[in-house]
């Protein structure tokens, strides 16, 4: 399958376009240290531990990003992305995101709360290389990479929003800890009578109409071949 556009390759653990390292983002160490579990000693530090490389290629207002988080860890928790929201779209529902899985393990976090702040599902799904994962609307996400190796990932998002990260920053991380031991931990910041559902990239994907479209081919491949298909990143109503 085709994942980066023409010029673009991954060395190492950056992303680059020709001899030259692409345009990127980094989330550091330091950065993260906002959202680590309370029983994380990690240190304080400049070094990346993730990188976004936004808009490497674009359809009018859909772009298509690659972020890659590193093989290290992260204290004694699995490395993670910082977490954040989405803002919500005239039809009342917060836009979508769709991920896919270039290499490494991923497990996606996802969490909803109610009209009363409260969570009320969270979701923790498994994907391995070639899988795609859905953010449905109103859903809060991150990533965790779940392997030793770095983790390479995909996405498709409309370009006309940005991130919230402020809930995630508040309430020091998602709403589950996922450690280097496998051990998984309630943060104690959230309310609400939630439990943890566990599931993987091909059950949750099977929820939802738009994943038989998507059936065999990459991210990039199916925006150039019928970006049409992904309005639904547009307007999250037209999510089927």
């Amino acid at each position: 399958m085709e994942y980066f556009p023409n010029g673009f390759a991954v060395k190492g653990e950056r992303l680059y376009f020709g001899k030259k390292e692409a345009k990127c983002e980094d989330r550091t160490f330091a950065q993260l240290a906002a959202v680590a579990s309370p029983e994380n000693a990690v240190k304080p530090s400049p070094q990346a531990a993730y990188s976004m490389y936004r808009g490497i290629d674009s359809f009018g207002t859909i772009r298509y990003d690659i972020t890659i988080l590193r093989g290290i860890p992260f204290g004694n928790e699995l490395l993670k992305t910082y977490g954040h929201y989405h803002p919500q779209h005239p039809s009342g529902h917060d836009f979508c995101e769709i991920y896919e899985v270039i290499s490494g393990t991923a497990h996606y976090l996802l969490q909803r709360e109610n009209e009363a702040g409260e969570l009320e599902d969270v979701v923790l799904a498994a994907a391995t290389a070639g899988e795609k994962f859905l953010i449905p609307p109103d859903y809060g996400h991150l990533t965790i990479n779940a392997g030793k190796k770095p983790l390479v990932m995909a996405n498709l998002v409309f370009s006309g929003f940005a991130s919230d990260y402020s809930l995630f920053r508040t309430r020091r991380g998602g709403a589950y800890y996922e450690f280097a031991d496998g051990r998984l931990a309630k943060n104690k910041n959230y309310s609400g009578d939630f439990t943890l559902q566990q599931t993987n990239a091909a059950k949750w994907a099977a929820q939802f109409a738009i994943s038989k479209k998507m059936k065999g081919k990459s991210l990039l491949e199916l925006a150039r071949s019928d970006i049409s298909i992904f309005d639904f990143l547009i307007d999250p109503s037209k999510l089927e």
